[in-house]
């Protein structure tokens, strides 16, 4: 995901280096953004917080 995403390498350069096929490195980055996805989907919050202030008509 580092070097694909981070770096912006493409896949055909990151199995190069990491010695896997391109649409290997394809399918780990496609598994690894749901897991990120379904992480990050967890931790926020169910219902959008109230507001702090209400604007107030003059």
């Amino acid at each position: 995901m580092t070097l694909r995403y981070g770096a912006g390498l493409t896949a055909v350069e990151v199995g190069a280096i990491c010695e896997q096929s391109p649409a290997n490195v394809r399918k780990i980055c496609e598994r690894q953004r749901t897991i990120l996805l379904e992480r990050l989907s967890s931790s926020l919050p169910r219902e959008p917080p109230a507001p702090i202030m209400q604007e107030v008509e003059p």
